[in-house]
C-alpha cells in the first residue's frame, strides 16, 4: 500500500458504482464515478481502500416541477403577458423565462440530468416542451407529461417509475432558489441516510410565501402545515419551506404507496401539504437544511415584479446553508 492511499465512502448508485484511479494521481485529486471507468464494483455503503481520491457520486438527477396552471398570474388585469403566456415561459429582468432561468442556474451548480414534469395542454404543457426542446444547451433532458392531474406527489412518484438512482432532487421552476447550495445539500443527505431532506429558509424576507409554518429542530422536521398556520405552542425553531427537496427514491415510493392507501378515493397528491405532514405524522424522519436566505415564489404578480423582474439573487442574501 502506497502513502498516497486514504479510507473512502463510496456511494453505490447505479450511475457510480465502479471506479479507478487512471494515470498519475494524487492526494486529493477528484476521480469521476461512473459505469465507464471499470473497476472493482462496490457494494453499496461499503468502505473500501481506494488510491490517493475520495470517490464522488454522479450528480442525481433533479424533478424540476413544470406543471402547474399559473392561475394566479393569469388572474393579473395590468399584464397581458400575464394573462396569455404559461407561468414557467414569463420573462425575468435576466431576460430569460422562469424556466430558463432555472435550468441555467441547475447547469451551472453541476446539476445536468433534468427530468421536466409537465401538465397537460391546458397548463402550457406543449409550449414548455417546445421551448425546453430549442433551449436544453448543456443539460441532459427528459420530459416526463402526467396524463392526468397527479399534484407534485404524485407527479415525482410516476417519475420514479422511469429512474433507476437511488436519489433525487426535486424542484419548482417559479421559485429563485440558490442552486449553488443544492449539491451540498444532497451530499449531506447522501450522508445522514434520510428518506427526505426539504430545503428551507431561517431568513425568508417580508413577502415570502408560508412564512413561519415549518417547525424544525436539531437538523429535523417537527411540524409541517403549510395550509394553515403552526400552533404558537409549536415545539422548534420556525422555518419557510422554499420548494426544493432530495428524496430517497426506494423510501418515497413506499411511503407514497402507503399514504395512497389511506385516501378514500384517488385525486391529486400534494408534496408538501399532504405527505410530509403524513410523514411526521407516522414516525418518519424528515430532514432539513437551511439555505440562511430568501428564495422566492414568483406565482403571484406581487412576487413576480418584487423579485423576477429585478435583478434580485437569493445569494446575495444572507449566509450560505454551508456556513449556516
Amino acid at each position: 500500500m502506497t502513502p498516497h492511499h486514504e479510507i473512502v465512502k463510496a456511494y453505490g448508485t447505479r450511475h457510480a458504482t465502479e471506479v479507478k484511479a487512471v494515470g498519475s494521481v494524487r492526494p486529493g485529486d477528484r476521480v469521476a464515478c461512473s459505469q465507464a471507468l471499470l473497476g472493482e464494483t462496490l457494494p453499496r455503503s461499503t468502505t473500501h481502500w481506494y488510491t490517493s481520491v475520495s470517490v464522488h457520486p454522479e450528480p442525481p438527477p433533479v424533478l424540476v416541477l413544470a406543471g402547474g396552471q399559473g392561475l394566479r398570474l393569469r388572474a393579473a388585469q395590468d399584464d397581458p403577458e400575464l394573462a396569455d403566456t404559461p407561468k414557467l415561459l414569463v420573462r425575468l429582468a435576466s431576460g430569460q423565462p422562469m424556466l430558463g432561468q432555472a435550468l441555467t442556474d441547475l447547469a451551472r451548480s453541476g446539476l445536468r440530468r433534468i427530468c421536466l414534469l409537465t401538465g397537460a395542454p391546458e397548463t402550457g404543457g406543449d409550449l414548455i416542451r417546445r421551448y425546453v426542446h430549442a433551449h436544453t444547451g448543456e443539460i441532459s433532458l427528459r420530459i416526463l407529461r402526467e396524463r392526468q392531474p397527479l399534484g407534485t406527489a404524485g407527479a415525482v412518484y410516476a417519475a420514479l417509475g422511469h429512474l433507476h438512482d437511488e436519489v433525487v432532487a426535486v424542484a419548482p421552476a417559479d421559485t429563485l432558489f440558490p442552486f449553488e447550495q443544492l449539491p451540498a445539500i444532497i451530499t449531506r443527505h447522501r450522508e445522514a441516510g434520510h428518506l427526505l431532506t426539504w430545503a428551507v429558509t431561517s431568513r425568508p424576507g417580508p413577502a415570502a410565501q408560508n412564512i413561519g409554518r415549518l417547525r424544525a429542530r436539531d437538523g429535523l422536521l417537527i411540524h409541517a402545515d403549510e395550509s394553515g398556520t403552526a400552533p404558537e405552542c409549536a415545539a422548534g425553531e420556525p422555518v419557510t419551506g422554499v420548494g426544493v427537496m432530495v428524496i430517497n427514491t426506494a423510501g418515497y415510493r413506499r411511503a407514497f404507496t402507503a399514504y395512497v392507501r389511506t385516501l378514500p378515493a384517488p385525486g391529486p397528491v400534494d408534496l408538501y401539504r399532504d405527505v410530509v405532514p403524513w410523514l411526521l405524522a407516522t414516525g418518519h424522519c424528515v430532514a432539513v437544511a437551511d439555505i440562511a436566505c430568501p428564495a422566492p415564489d414568483l406565482g403571484t404578480p406581487e412576487r413576480l415584479r418584487a423579485f423576477g423582474r429585478t435583478a434580485f439573487r437569493p445569494s446575495a442574501f444572507g449566509a450560505s446553508a454551508a456556513d449556516a
